[in-house]
């Protein structure tokens, strides 16, 4: 059965790569359904602290790092996700919640992809400058596995094949019902620890 590409990016997404201040995964109900108007969103507003993440393991090599994220995601910690994200990748997530930010506090109107993914993460528009790039990595999982959790799971049902290593990158193949995925996973090494890198085109991954 050939996998989808999709598949794998869900888990990572950042989009995803790769994810939610609680374990979500965990409980698999829908997600209520979004509010129509910020003033909806700000009486429907989730009140609550984000549970504490477990101490951080390093990922000394592209296997463990595979094999972290993977326990990460199977467990909901968004903590653990955004730290094996590359710094590149941080800042790629950074970059698209300024840019909600600013939708959010300049649009003449509410924009439904945007009320969207704060009443996921549990932000009213007065709260929106709380918003960056780890947080919304976290609402953008929570709705992923609420919506489809076969697919945003995808990455907890694949082993570990093998991994390809050229001075500070790597590619890191997988294998899901005993076949090997052809799509391979990129990862960056900085100060000594491997990172997912979700800055280049899927295409590029072949190629460290």
């Amino acid at each position: 059965m050939k996998t989808s590409r999709t598949a794998v990016i869900v888990a990572f997404a950042a989009a995803g790569l790769f994810s939610g201040c609680q374990k979500w995964n965990e409980r698999n109900v829908p997600i209520e359904s979004p509010p129509a108007t910020y003033s909806e969103l700000e009486t429907r507003a989730v009140q609550g602290t984000a549970a504490a993440s477990p101490t951080p393991q390093t990922p000394t090599n592209p296997r463990k790092a595979y094999e972290l994220y993977s326990k990460a995601v199977k467990d909901g910690d968004y903590e653990a996700c955004w730290r094996l994200l590359s710094r590149g990748t941080q800042k790629m997530y950074d970059s698209a919640a300024l840019s909600l930010r600013t939708r959010v506090l300049n649009a003449p109107g509410p924009v439904p992809a945007d009320l969207d993914l704060l009443h996921a993460v549990g932000l009213t528009a007065k709260e929106v400058n709380q918003m960056d790039g780890k947080t919304l990595l976290a609402a953008m999982f929570r709705r992923e596995n609420a919506r489809n959790p076969q697919q945003f799971l995808y990455i907890t049902r694949t082993e570990f094949d093998h991994e390809v290593e050229s001075g500070d990158q790597a590619r890191v193949y997988v294998r899901a019902d005993g076949k090997l995925e052809p799509n391979p996973m990129r990862l960056v090494r900085e100060g000594g620890i491997w990172h997912f890198d979700l800055t280049k085109p899927a295409s590029d991954a072949a190629r460290p």
